[in-house]
């Protein structure tokens, strides 16, 4: 990428450039962004055996490559073409087919299993028992029982929080106003981290 000198002369000196070197018949860029935020650049490349490429850059650093698809085959390879943008897809030709891409699914809340469905939590506030059931299209599929807890300790809330795909469990002690996450895979506890504690009338809201 250049940019204009004061003199209103283009610099020759690139201030970002990619590693790849875009061989005959090079790219013709386009570029999308929300504003003047997120910009991608978005580039079209023959490929290795005439396969078609989409690179994605950052705009402000053409050097900073943030996707590319050489992980699968999209199609055979055209001379000039250029990846068009709409309604927050790209969508890229090749000699037989378009190739569309756009946002991967959002992680389901309160997904267990990583099945891609919710699972429900249950809790006997008499005993301290706790189970998870596994659902398919909100139907049963199998059940699994946590490790016991004082009454005391009720569950709050259920997300992702080490980005692994598997919902974990938020605790808070309604007596001491101890908070704590126990992170889980499939439904199993694996370990915990102790929160700050708050003031018992401090209750967790966003879960």
């Amino acid at each position: 990428m250049f940019q204009f000198t004061n003199a209103a002369t283009l610099d020759r000196v690139p201030f970002s450039a990619s590693s790849i070197a875009f061989a005959y018949p090079g790219t013709t860029p386009n570029v999308s962004s929300s504003g003047n935020q997120n910009g991608i650049v978005w580039a079209y490349e023959f490929g290795q055996n005439s396969q078609a490429v989409l690179h994605a850059y950052d705009a402000t650093n053409v050097g900073n490559e943030v996707y590319n698809s050489n992980q699968v085959q999209i199609g055979a390879a055209v001379k000039f073409a250029v990846p068009t943008v709409c309604n927050g897809k790209v969508f890229v030709g090749t000699a037989n087919s378009v190739a569309v891409f756009g946002l991967l699914s959002p992680p389901v809340a309160k997904d267990f299993n990583g099945d891609g469905n919710a699972d429900l939590v249950w809790e006997d506030t008499a005993t301290g028992q706790r189970a998870i059931w596994f659902l398919k299209n909100g139907v049963f599929s199998s059940g699994i029982y946590s490790p016991t807890m004082p009454v005391q300790w009720h569950i709050a809330g259920a997300a992702d929080f080490n980005g692994d795909g598997f919902a974990d469990l938020v605790w808070e002690n309604t007596a001491t106003g101890e908070r704590a996450i126990w992170f889980l895979k499939n439904g199993v506890f694996s370990r915990g981290i102790y929160l700050p504690t708050m003031p018992v009338q401090w209750r967790i809201a966003d879960h």
